[in-house]
């Protein structure tokens, strides 16, 4: 079965809306709940009305299907937000974290928003007849490193397409970003 409905239709009628991110004026608001975090918000700008953003780790992703005692497979990203920009298709996991990552748990992270998003693929695949494999990975985390002097929005351009090597985005918090920046695609 092959459907002619827009891929990011469908998604957005099998997420949640119970956890699913508000699209308001072009933008996703990122949000971090733990109470210590330094780093509690990123707004992404530029997205269109069709983008679907959900709070991965609230989701309860693995559901008791495992052991409680494993605690990778209970490891969740931030966010996982599947949108289109210009004709490309784009799936972005996003970490908030205090400052520049050094432990890995980050990679753990969002090594499981992939794990997700393949078994996600399946399913479209599967009862919508959705191909998915076109769709471009994107890997994020933003971090507020207060050792370091602010001055603009720092991105270093590497290819993260890849949760092991993600882009590091320092932001302040509640600062906004444009999808176009994080994808590295021009302004």
């Amino acid at each position: 079965m092959v459907t002619s409905v827009s891929p990011l239709a469908v998604i957005n009628q099998v997420i949640n809306p119970d956890i699913r991110y508000t699209i308001k004026n072009s933008s996703v608001l990122i949000k971090e709940t733990d109470k210590s975090a330094i780093l509690r918000k990123v707004e992404i700008t530029g997205v269109d009305s069709n983008t679907v953003a959900f709070e991965f780790d609230k989701s309860g992703h693995t559901g008791k299907a495992f052991n409680s005692t494993h605690k990778k497979v209970h490891k969740a990203c931030d966010a996982i937000i599947f949108c289109q920009l210009d004709d490309e298709y784009f799936i972005l996991f996003c970490e908030l974290k205090t400052s520049v990552p050094s432990d890995g748990k980050h990679v753990v992270q969002l090594r499981s928003g992939l794990c997700w998003v393949q078994y996600l693929r399946a399913i479209l695949n599967e009862f919508e007849g959705i191909d998915m494999s076109h769709w471009q990975y994107r890997y994020i985390v933003f971090h507020k490193n207060q050792y370091l002097p602010k001055t603009l929005t720092s991105i270093a351009p590497i290819a993260n397409q890849q949760p092991r090597t993600p882009l590091l985005c320092q932001v302040d918090d509640g600062e906004k970003v444009s999808l176009r920046k994080l994808l590295q695609q021009p302004l």
